[in-house]
C-alpha cells in the first residue's frame, strides 16, 4: 500500500511506484488487470492521447492523495 512506502528502501519504492503508474496507464488504455504494457513501444502508438493522460493524472492523484504537476503524465 502507498502508506507503507516510507518503510521500504528507495530502490523498492521506485519499483512499487513504477508498477503503480504502469498499472494505471494500462487500465486507461483498456488492458486487463495485471497485464503489463510492452516496454519497447511508445505510449502514443498504444493509443495514449491527451484525454487519457488527464485520466491517468487523475487516477494517480486519487491513489496517492498528492497534487501532481499538470505535465507529469
Amino acid at each position: 500500500a502507498l502508506e507503507d512506502l516510507g518503510r521500504w528502501p528507495l530502490s523498492v519504492r521506485k519499483l512499487k511506484l513504477l508498477r503503480l503508474v504502469g498499472d494505471q496507464v494500462a487500465a486507461a488504455l483498456g488492458y486487463p488487470p495485471g497485464e503489463l504494457l510492452p516496454s519497447n513501444v511508445v505510449l502514443g502508438e498504444l493509443g495514449l492521447d491527451s484525454v487519457l493522460a488527464v485520466e491517468i493524472h487523475q487516477r494517480l492523484e486519487t491513489l496517492t492523495g498528492l497534487r501532481l504537476r499538470a505535465g507529469l503524465v
